[in-house]
């Protein structure tokens, strides 16, 4: 399920949550999936995904996720 930006999810986990999703959906459909030129062609391998942000104190920092589209769902779960 979608999260609903409700208080306890954050914008950044909303972030992750849909790239996941989106990089699943395409490896699922018909180019990565069962069609007919792409039978399993398309998989994301070696993704990071990084966010910098500002600290309330002015210091950057940056989150970063990185692996496949199933080690990338098993870490956004840990955010």
């Amino acid at each position: 399920p979608e999260p609903n930006g409700s208080g306890n999810i954050s914008v950044l986990k909303k972030h992750f949550w849909a790239l996941e999703t989106a990089m699943r959906l395409l490896q699922d459909d018909y180019l990565g999936g069962q069609g007919s030129r792409g039978y399993g062609k398309v998989k994301f391998d070696g993704v990071e995904v990084k966010q910098k942000n500002v600290t309330a104190n002015g210091a950057y920092e940056t989150v970063t996720l990185t692996g496949d589209a199933a080690t990338f769902a098993n870490n956004l779960k840990q955010l």
